[in-house]
């Protein structure tokens, strides 16, 4: 990282940005230019191991895709503030963001899709009871990436 004053290393600090933001983006090869789509998440951090929940129909060119290459970059950021630092146009935005590389696998297990889809609701609020019923376990995606390598950085006033 070029600008080490600004790489978070600390796992609560990660683990903060996780909770915070609300969407992933991941890049997929895609032959000449990749595809990024942004995906709702849920997430295990354990021991310095990341692992993202996303779901998805069970049609379409990103599922077509990670079929063909499962290995995908990915990224989220949150926490932003833009700041105009002068009357010229000195500006900066405050952040903080996690980017990394990892290999996407299909949830095919119904005890680890049930598990998938609790991390997911949790994450984003939804209120306890959800019971994934057959019908929702056919109807729906769940795609696991397992993150061989991220890295958190920041942008504050003070660095």
């Amino acid at each position: 990282m070029r600008r080490a004053n600004r790489e978070i290393k600390d796992p609560l600090e990660l683990e903060e940005i996780l909770r915070t933001c609300d969407s992933c983006r991941i890049a997929i090869h895609a032959g000449t230019f990749p595809y990024i789509v942004a995906l709702n998440y849920g997430y295990e951090y354990q021991n310095g191991a990341l692992t993202l929940y996303f779901h998805s129909a069970n049609q379409g060119r990103k599922l077509d895709l990670l079929r063909e290459d499962p290995h995908v970059g990915f990224q989220m950021d949150c926490d932003h503030v833009f700041r105009h630092l002068d009357r010229g146009m000195q500006c900066t935005m405050d952040y903080r963001s996690i980017v990394g590389t990892g290999t996407i696998s299909f949830v095919e297990d119904r005890a680890e899709f049930e598990k998938a889809t609790r991390l997911l609701l949790e994450h984003h609020g939804s209120p306890e009871g959800f019971v994934v019923t057959d019908a929702h376990f056919k109807a729906t995606t769940i795609l696991k990436l397992t993150a061989h390598s991220f890295t958190g950085k920041k942008k504050t006033p003070f660095n």
